[in-house]
């Protein structure tokens, strides 16, 4: 079974460049065929905080659970 990733990036981090980080997770995650979401936040830093609602996460999240166990 594949593990579902969801990863919620601040396009603006100082800390980790996304490009080197959450890019490059995202996309070797997805050549092995596991379920990603990428939730990208311009402006945002380091901790962006997640996703206000979090309707969208957490309905993916429960769509990608069944899906995959």
């Amino acid at each position: 079974k594949k593990v579902p990733v969801a990863l919620v990036l601040g396009l603006a981090d100082k800390v980790v460049p996304v490009a080197e980080n959450g890019e490059l997770l995202a996309r070797n995650y997805q050549s092995l065929g596991a379920p990603v979401r990428v939730w990208r936040k311009p402006g945002k830093g380091h901790h962006p905080h997640g996703l206000h609602p979090p309707d969208e996460l957490a309905a993916w999240l429960l769509k990608a659970v069944k899906a995959e166990f």
